[in-house]
């Protein structure tokens, strides 16, 4: 059995309700008026008051059923309800793929545009954000069910974002808790009423739910299978019977008493504030309240209009307000629709409730009996009671599918102590152009649910316990040179090769590695010199012991050819061009050449057929891993090599390595040195003057 409550500005009523499969059984049912205006536009303003009612309908529904009412389900007015539609964007052309991450921070700023609009214009209000939705993703200005894994330059979305006042909630558990009840489910009051009339497989039509009660018309829209807009119009039953009052002078109980009987009677005869007795025709009193419906049924209108964007297929209308003669002429007038397409629906015409009382009756019994049913059913619940870091947080939402950044949002935190900010972005300059480059998104906050490890999406459920700890900002961007600059594609050996030419950062030539910083001035041409490609191409060396010393030398010689021809060291190639590269093996020779031992050379400076030639008197001895070898020694890994230098004397037979002689034909030849015939095996001295006549 449940117990059920509909706290309105007029009346309270409370119900005992069973479920029996998919209806929902009236077990008895109790209807009790406020003694003093004690709510206003269904805002409970004295909280004593609505309690002494409260308690009488559940000492009266105690004692006729025979037990005791611990727990009770409840509605919120309608008119609190505010929704505020949050647009945000983002650039996403960094991302290789969109994932989660840069989902949720997308949808929190559309969330945290949401909340700043809705202070714009309740900056007195202390305004709770019970949950929202997504409207539409967009990416690239295309509309995308979803966002996850796609790439893209610009992402957006908009989100519909639902606030309560503290204050709405506060004063409801305020009046259930002073009577010694609990809260067991707590909804909307249009959500109620939606729930019991226009159930799930109708929602694909385009239908109006008009719940007129006595202080506020609630306003709910379906169409493609959901409910698309809740809305709320200030004005309903007591605008007319405040109308009666003024016109005919009387109070107000009055007032009310015959604007529920315009239904019923045609003449009415009741007693002024001064003592008068009068008698009132139904024709003078609708004449007098003729303009205060007219407005009120033009704000209804007005919002159908606002929330739905045309004139719905129908309309339902409930509540005790929109009982009064020609209210649904006229809605259905203004909305342009036949009068057949606006009903008014009543507790008895709906099959899924069944009335043991046979008392039920009346469209003012919808909303109580929605509250009872939506109970029943575990549905449209719009409280969950969790724990948030030992605190209780009252968890309000529209979706059946809370989260915990419902919860954290509810109890005060702030976007930023949810999600880290994203990284300080850096700005630098190329070569003239300013580049700006974001830092990375901010993580989550950890979560656990239940000591588990959650996140803020986790759904939540009814007594959940939730540690929140503190969120990690973003990082700057790491960016090293070779992520910024453009490499020079030259096509090697048939292949196509990229190769980064020298970069100059603040005047300074820095390598590949370099992390950029902000504001550095980044500098480099987009062509390279042969030296670079001989350097990029020599990498492989060799780790040799050279006379007790450990040395690092590349193995190759390399020489690059542009058509053919070979190119000099400081030769400057551009982007796209067709070189070939070869490769020679250094042998020890070459080590000899590249060394300090070119600089131990010495020569003897002699003149030849009136030509000065320098002759080397050094040689030198090499053993390879203790072997003897010769200067075209190949270089092996880790060979310890030594050399030493020998001077010697030079030798007439050595001139012959210095000419360029042509022997065919040659029959003798003469050898002179400073004049005096010689032999090959004679010395030769600095200063020497050889003669060499062929014949």
């Amino acid at each position: 059995m449940h117990f059920a409550l509909d706290i309105g500005t007029r009346t309270v009523i409370g119900l005992l309700t069973e479920l029996e499969g998919e209806r929902i059984k009236v077990l008895d049912f109790e209807v009790k008026e406020h003694k003093e205006r004690a709510m206003l536009d269904g805002q409970i303003h004295d909280i004593r008051k609505v309690a002494e009612v409260v308690d009488e309908i559940k000492k009266e529904l105690e004692k006729r059923s025979n037990q005791e009412l611990k727990k009770v389900s409840v509605a919120l007015a309608g008119r609190f309800l505010k929704t505020v539609v949050g647009h945000n964007q983002m650039d996403v052309s960094h991302y290789r793929r969109i994932d989660q991450d840069v989902i949720s921070n997308l949808e929190m700023g559309a969330v945290k545009n949401a909340i700043e609009e809705m202070r714009q214009y309740s900056e007195d209000l202390d305004m709770y954000c019970v949950g929202y939705s997504v409207l539409h993703y967009f990416l690239d200005g295309e509309w995308m069910k979803s966002l996850l894994d796609q790439r893209g330059r610009r992402a957006e979305v908009k989100v519909i974002a639902a606030f309560l006042p503290s204050h709405v909630v506060d004063a409801m558990f305020a009046v259930i808790e002073s009577v010694g009840l609990e809260i067991e489910h707590m909804t909307l009051e249009p959500i109620a009423a939606v729930e019991l009339t226009v159930p799930i497989d109708l929602r694909r039509l385009n239908l109006v739910l008009v719940d007129v009660g006595a202080g506020t018309s609630d306003i709910a829209v379906s169409r493609d299978g959901t409910i698309i807009a809740y809305g709320m119009v200030p004005k309903a039953g007591d605008e007319i019977s405040e109308k009666i009052s003024s016109d005919f002078l009387l109070d107000f109980n009055s007032a009310e008493s015959v604007k529920r009987e315009l239904n019923v009677k045609d003449e009415f005869t009741v007693r002024d504030i001064l003592g008068n007795e009068l008698k009132i025709s139904k024709e003078e009193i609708l004449k007098s309240i003729s303009p205060v419906l007219e407005d009120i049924v033009t704000e209804i209108v007005e919002q159908i209009m606002e929330l739905n964007g045309k004139p719905p297929a129908a309309v339902m209308i409930v509540g005790g307000g929109a009982k009064i003669p020609g209210f649904a002429e006229r809605l259905s007038q203004k909305l342009g629709l036949p009068r057949s397409r606006v009903a008014l629906k009543n507790i008895e015409d709906l099959h899924i409730v069944e009335d043991s009382t046979g008392s039920l009756k009346g469209s003012e019994f919808i909303t109580p009996v929605g509250i009872a049913y939506t109970c029943s059913k575990g549905i449209a619940r719009i409280f969950t009671k969790v724990t948030v870091n030992d605190k209780d947080v009252y968890l309000l939402g529209l979706d059946p599918s809370m989260t915990v950044l419902q919860a954290l949002l509810q109890l005060g935190y702030k976007i930023e102590e949810l999600i880290g900010k994203p990284g300080p972005g850096i700005t630098f300059n190329v070569n003239g152009e300013v580049v700006v480059r974001k830092g990375s998104l901010g993580k989550e906050a950890p979560v656990f649910v239940n000591k588990e490890r959650a996140s803020l999406r986790t759904i939540v459920n009814n007594g959940d316990i939730i540690e929140i700890g503190k969120p990690e900002n973003g990082l700057p961007p790491s960016l090293k040179l070779k992520d910024v600059i453009e490499p020079i594609k030259l096509t090697v050996n048939g292949e196509l090769k990229e190769f980064y030419p020298e970069v100059y950062v603040n005047g300074k030539q820095e390598n590949l590695d370099y992390v950029v910083r902000d504001n550095d001035r980044i500098t480099y041409e987009k062509s390279l010199k042969v030296s670079e490609i001989i350097a990029e191409y020599s990498k492989q060396t060799v780790t040799l012991t050279i006379n007790g010393e450990i040395k690092e030398i590349p193995l190759y010689d390399v020489e690059v050819y542009l058509n053919g021809k070979k190119l000099a060291p400081d030769v400057v190639l551009a982007d796209n061009l067709d070189i070939k590269i070869e490769k020679r093996e250094k042998r020890i020779r070459d080590i000899i050449e590249d060394s300090r031992f070119q600089k131990n050379s010495k020569v003897v400076k002699i003149t030849i057929n009136g030509e000065e030639v320098s002759i080397p008197v050094v040689e030198y001895e090499i053993l390879v891993n203790g072997k003897r070898a010769d200067l075209d020694a190949p270089l092996e890994e880790g060979a310890v090599i030594d050399i030493k230098t020998v001077e010697i004397q030079p030798k007439v037979v050595d001139i012959f390595r210095f000419l360029d002689l042509d022997i065919d034909g040659l029959k003798d030849f003469e050898i002179k040195v400073n004049g005096v015939h010689v032999g090959f095996m004679d010395p030769l001295n600095p200063g020497d003057e050889v003669t060499l006549e062929l014949r």
